[in-house]
């Protein structure tokens, strides 16, 4: 069968090529409108300065998770993109997507130095685009300044697939971040990561890789000014010869990475023990338990501190170990652990004067805190945790943030008030200024005495959410009733001139404001301004009686009772008051009443 062909004329072709030029002249030209146009919406108008900086650091935030999240940006308008294709610096943070999106992003760097971050899955079955997308980004390894890789691998595997970078020299790498997600074990051996050559690193982080004393010994260099380890389980005394050949280290966040000591603990903590000096470190984070960081701190000296946090996930004292064959349970004295910690709190504000001790209730994400020993915490109460921050004024700050739940009985936890006591008196020096508690409520007025008896020159206090307890440990004669058979009872805070409470306890009752006048009346010294915030309705004889017992009494609604209340503030008596309705109206006003209708009268009828 003969197919039959038609061919143009050259008359038709010309046409056509006419149109289509035609065409493509009105595509350029409503390009061009619609950028004259979006050149007038909000999104182009905003400075290149202030955009750069937005987009740098939503992409800083997300290059791992989402890896095409700058190419996406760059098609959100023609000033966008010029603005991201004129700074290579955007692009030389490599996310690993696939191996075109790597390449591009290479190219548009143009020879910066890159940041290299995402996941590298190693599975047979899955993760093949990743692999071959970090491959890609290898080719040049020479320009990596900073690593990111969170490695997965199936649980058989033993971290060596990633042996490209095995034995590598890294000139420009300057940080490393390598976390292990697998999740089924600690006994993930990295053989590839000691071998990595680094010159130039000064950042280190490392979760849940096991790597050996060697291994450290090779990695780490002299050069390291911070270092983080995440249940990488070491022994205490390599940590201490490991840190005693990092000079220039100014950071150290350990979390869940000790090894049980294998020996008792209480002559370490009461005997001389070798110590590393790190003059240089200045911030050292902590997530472990009490016992644990205790005997971190027995190993370290660290004179130039000015941050430092412990997340104490268990208050236990008790430690198992195994001597000629047979296990040794061992109780380790509170005192014996906390002195450490006290010693510690001696040393950080030897030179500076404390001011302030804050003590308050907050949550935290727990899967970010620890994993193993979550096995003897009631999940219900998993977030409920307590922080305890001292600090001086433009000088150092130490926070010990006490887990609040409920801890399993095998694990032989000691009482949460003790330690709670034990790390106030720790803390707070006697010549403390500033005292801060949020919350009040739950703690007996015994309570007050223990923890905080000792306080005689706190000057100012601040409360939250007080209650009768309060008020009983404020006044003598509830001190009287916690110091039987003593002449003349000593008052709780003696020296104490100013005293603000926020909010009051919905279980104070009605009878909280008279309580109070008469827990102030019975202290010698009067307070200098008694300070109300968060409270509406007290009688007014009783708010008169408050005046008459303080130099300066202030009262305040909550804030969104003065925004929509309409409170006043009268400067006379200093106090905020409901404003009175106003019932007068102007002529004007009037005349303007009378000619308002309801809506609804035009459809009654006659």
């Amino acid at each position: 069968m003969r197919v039959m062909e038609m061919k143009l004329n050259h008359a038709t072709k010309a046409e056509l090529e006419e149109r289509e030029q035609l065409i493509r002249e009105c595509e350029e030209e409503l390009a061009r409108r619609k950028r004259s146009r979006n050149s007038l919406m909000p999104v182009s108008r905003l400075p290149t300065e202030l955009l750069l900086k937005i987009i740098a650091i939503a992409w800083g935030d997300c290059a791992s998770s989402r890896p095409m999240f700058l190419l996406h940006v760059s098609h959100v308008c023609w000033l966008w993109r010029m603005v991201a294709l004129d700074t290579p610096a955007l692009w030389a943070r490599v996310g690993l997507a696939n191996p075109r999106h790597v390449k591009l992003m290479l190219k548009r760097s143009k020879g910066v130095p890159l940041t290299v971050c995402g996941e590298v899955k190693t599975y047979a079955y899955s993760g093949k685009r990743e692999r071959e997308a970090f491959l890609v980004a290898l080719r040049k390894l020479q320009r990596i300044r900073e690593l990111d890789l969170r490695i997965l691998d199936p649980p058989h595997d033993d971290g060596t697939r990633p042996r490209k970078l095995r034995k590598q020299v890294l000139h420009q790498l300057v940080s490393l971040t390598v976390a292990d997600e697998t999740f089924y074990s600690d006994k993930v051996f990295a053989t590839w990561l000691p071998e990595l050559d680094c010159p130039s690193l000064q950042h280190l982080s490392v979760s849940r890789w096991a790597i050996t004393r060697r291994g450290y010994g090779k990695l780490l260099r002299p050069s390291l000014l911070s270092l983080s380890m995440d249940r990488d389980h070491i022994e205490f005394s390599d940590l201490v010869v490991l840190l005693e050949n990092l000079p220039q280290l100014q950071s150290l966040t350990l979390k869940e990475c000790f090894q049980r000591p294998r020996s008792a603990l209480t002559p370490v903590l009461r005997g001389p023990t070798r110590k590393a000096t790190m003059r240089r470190l200045e911030s050292l984070v902590l997530v472990d338990t009490l016992l644990h960081c205790s005997t971190l701190f027995v190993h370290l000296d660290i004179p130039a501190a000015i941050n430092i946090e412990m997340v104490l996930s268990s208050f236990t004292c008790k430690h198992s170990y195994s001597h000629n064959g047979r296990r040794v349970d061992e109780e380790v004295p509170l005192s014996d652990v906390v002195e450490s910690i006290t010693t510690l709190a001696q040393g950080v504000f030897n030179e500076s004067s404390q001011v302030k001790l804050a003590i308050a209730d907050r949550t935290r994400d727990m899967s970010d805190y620890y994993s193993h020993y979550s096995r003897g915490v009631d999940d219900v109460d998993a977030r409920r945790w307590q922080d305890y921050v001292a600090w001086a004024a433009e000088g150092p700050r130490m926070l010990i943030s006490v887990f609040n739940g409920t801890h399993s009985s095998e694990y032989g936890e000691a009482d949460s008030g003790d330690v709670k006591e034990a790390l106030v008196r720790s803390l707070a020096e006697p010549d403390l200024k500033y005292l801060q508690v949020d919350p009040t409520s739950g703690m007996k007025a015994g309570h007050w005495k223990r923890r905080f008896g000792h306080l005689v020159n706190v000057t100012r206090l601040w409360v939250a959410r007080a209650d009768h307890e309060f008020l009983d440990a404020l006044s003598i004669q509830g001190a009287a009733s916690q110091q039987e058979g003593m002449d003349r009872p000593a008052p709780l805070f003696p020296r104490l001139e100013y005293l603000t409470i926020e909010d009051i306890s919905p279980h104070a009752g009605e009878d909280f404001p008279s309580r109070l006048a008469v827990a102030l009346e019975s202290r010698e010294r009067k307070l200098a301004h008694l300070d109300i915030r968060g409270v509406t309705g007290w009688p007014s004889e009783d708010v008169a009686q408050l005046s008459d017992i303080v130099v300066k009494l202030t009262i305040a609604p909550p804030a969104n009772a003065i925004n929509t209340h309409g409170y006043e503030y009268d400067e006379k008596t200093q106090l905020y008051a409901e404003a009175p309705p106003d019932s007068s109206w102007s002529e004007a006003e009037l005349s303007d009443r009378e000619d308002d209708v309801d809506e609804r009268d035009l459809y009654l009828e006659d």
